[in-house]
């Protein structure tokens, strides 16, 4: 009997499903790091909004709310507490309503796109922080006793 020159049915079978097999784990790493470098930018832009948050509340700590004299960092020509709040500040709104921005207690500020966040990633972002004050610290009429600061925790949510 002669020899056939070729392939076989089994062999070519074998070698299309390596290709698939292959062409697949390429992809796949491909779709992995193109979803992952997303991930990350999200998070490099919740990083910076938390930053970005931090530095607007260090505004705050040096002051005295129930200054009839001098606006506060919200409002700078209209001493009062609202000039001290979140709430009403450029359209934001907080839910503990108009208090001192560094007051006690969990504040969730909603701003419009834009404010806080980039308009780009702010349509689902919720960014809120967690002030308290070591005892003593935090007292009224005054709410900064000398030597005092509060201890303040951003988080930034966003649904993907």
């Amino acid at each position: 009997m002669k020899a056939r020159q070729g392939y076989t049915l089994v062999e070519v079978v074998v070698a299309v499903l390596i290709s698939l097999i292959m062409i697949s784990a390429v992809f796949s790493v491909a779709l992995t790091s193109t979803r992952g470098g997303a991930k990350e930018d999200r998070r490099l832009v919740a990083a910076q909004a938390a930053q970005s948050m931090l530095k607007r509340l260090a505004n705050y700590v040096c002051s005295d709310p129930n200054n009839t004299l001098i606006g506060g960092p919200s409002n700078p020509t209209s001493p009062g507490l609202a000039s001290w709040s979140f709430n009403g500040f450029q359209g934001c709104t907080d839910n503990l309503g108009t208090v001192y921005a560094l007051a006690p207690g969990q504040h969730i500020i909603n701003c419009p796109a834009g404010i806080l966040l980039p308009a780009t990633v702010s349509a689902n972002t919720t960014v809120s922080y967690q002030v308290s004050w070591a005892a003593g610290c935090y007292t009224l009429p005054t709410p900064i006793a000398a030597n005092c600061g509060p201890a303040v925790q951003v988080a930034v949510y966003w649904t993907e």
